[in-house]
């Protein structure tokens, strides 16, 4: 780990990065979230610039070269997928403005439509609060439920303009889960997989929707994993949803102290590539309840796909840990 730590370009430092011990990561899947994660992405200041100059149209064409440079190297979606999903899941009204204009000056972009409907759904979730149903006042959800229906009006307009543009279709599964509507959360999820089959975006919101809580159950949830497994012949990021899947089977999303238990859960979930949030959640749980050496991997493991001072700075916390609890590195 820190041999590889002393290389500076982020992509390859994440290549030469170390798995966890004793797990079976896939290295195709390795050097598929490596290049997802780490790749850039067309900057909300730069769009906002184009807007300004009445340029809107350069946007979608500079992802469409974008997209062609990494045809090579991922899931072409997965490109657009990763921009909507970086640039466009805010509340900030500043690019809320910026992407209005830019449906304004490029009628005809999916593109401008389906990060529209992602902005409405993260506006909704602010509209609605993090309170408890009972505790959260009735105007809260009417906003919601209005926020909602405009994501899916433009949503919708995106899927009629580009059909094959993935994305789309899982912010249509992310809003129907929010609203309760489990027959457009259904319709959304098989609509897009008819055209993506080995969608990485659609497969992390149908994860999400197979959870118990959302109306899903422990036997959908293992459905989505086997089916995830079969598509990853087409695209190996889809490993990553196995992880996401066993967070929430083995409740590990709530940090709770239950020492050996908890370690054997997280080797399990682990075994194979698990997202950067994931990790993080798992390295900073295991932090706070001193397990040090399981923390240690985890929040290493999260930096490298995610390499930021504030990983790193926890990581150093622990490190403090095992260096005071006699560990030798």
């Amino acid at each position: 780990m820190a041999k590889a730590e002393q290389i500076q370009d982020d992509n390859e430092r994440c290549l030469a990065y170390p798995n966890p011990p004793g797990s079976h990561w896939s290295r195709d899947t390795v050097k598929a979230y490596c290049h997802y994660r780490l790749q850039p992405t067309l900057n909300t200041e730069y769009m906002a610039q184009l807007v300004k100059n009445n340029q809107a149209p350069l946007i979608d064409r500079a992802v469409a070269e974008y997209v062609k440079t990494t045809a090579t190297i991922e899931h072409s979606q997965d490109t657009i997928w990763r921009s909507i999903a970086q640039d466009f899941d805010t509340t900030n009204p500043q690019v809320r403005s910026m992407v209005d204009e830019w449906k304004k000056q490029s009628p005809g972009s999916a593109l401008a439509y389906a990060a529209s409907g992602n902005i409405y759904y993260k506006m909704a979730a602010a509209a609605r609060g993090g309170d408890w149903a009972d505790q959260t006042p009735q105007q809260n959800f009417e906003s919601m439920h209005g926020l909602l229906e405009k994501a899916k009006k433009d949503l919708a307009k995106a899927v009629e303009l580009d059909p094959s543009l993935s994305g789309a279709y899982a912010v249509m599964v992310r809003v129907g889960r929010m609203d309760g509507d489990v027959a457009f959360t259904e319709e959304s999820a098989r609509r897009g997989m008819a055209v993506d089959p080995a969608s990485y975006a659609i497969y992390q919101m149908v994860a999400e929707a197979a959870e118990p809580r959302w109306g899903g159950s422990r036997t959908l949830q293992q459905a989505v994993i086997k089916s995830a497994e079969q598509q990853s012949v087409a695209n190996p990021l889809l490993v990553l949803i196995r992880a996401a899947v066993l967070m929430d089977v083995y409740d590990l999303r709530v940090c709770h102290d239950r020492t050996g238990q908890e370690e054997a859960a997280y080797r399990d979930v682990f075994d194979q590539v698990g997202g950067f949030g994931d990790l993080l959640g798992a390295g900073e749980c295991a932090k706070d309840q001193h397990h040090s050496e399981l923390a240690f991997v985890f929040l290493s493991e999260a930096w490298r796909f995610h390499p930021g001072p504030d990983i790193m700075q926890d990581r150093q916390f622990v490190a403090a840990e095992l260096d005071q609890s006699g560990y030798k590195r």
